[in-house]
């Protein structure tokens, strides 16, 4: 073979394994970045898995939450009911008590006007009776006096 053609086969060769080498290092990038990617895709749909699972969680979650919402204001309104005549029952004893509270006072002051009155009798009995004891002495002394003038009249 002549030496040009071999020189050009050569040359020919060379940039053969260049392209073969540029497109190796060329799939090579490529298959880094599609591991790269199926990788991330791999994680998001882990992650968007698990992000289901937990509104799956939460749905049920709000759903017995909601259930014992309306459970409990069902218990609310029920007792409510209940509590409204005891309620106006708690107010009509109340003023009854009130009331009560009204005429206790005002009997507590008549039985202080009372024991008032009977200390007032108590000392007027008292006086009364010094002074009809003053009264009975006199009159043994006027009796005593009138016998001795009747026993000088004699």
């Amino acid at each position: 073979m002549s030496r040009p053609l071999l020189i050009a086969l050569g040359t020919l060769l060379a940039s053969l394994c260049g392209l073969c080498i540029f497109q190796w290092k060329r799939e090579s990038d490529f298959r880094a970045a599609i591991l790269d990617l199926s990788t991330r895709l791999h994680g998001k749909s882990q992650a968007l898995s698990e992000a289901e699972a937990r509104i799956e969680t939460l749905q049920t979650e709000i759903t017995r939450i909601e259930t014992l919402r309306a459970d409990t204001e069902a218990k609310y309104l029920a007792t409510l009911d209940e509590l409204r005549p005891l309620q106006l029952d708690w107010t009509a004893r109340g003023h009854t008590i009130f009331a009560l509270s009204q005429y206790a006072a005002a009997a507590e002051s008549q039985n202080d006007a009372i024991a008032k009155q009977n200390e007032l009798l108590k000392q007027l009995a008292s006086e009364r009776d010094a002074a009809i004891e003053k009264l009975n002495a006199r009159t043994r002394e006027f009796n005593a006096l009138t016998e001795k003038y009747n026993k000088l009249v004699k």
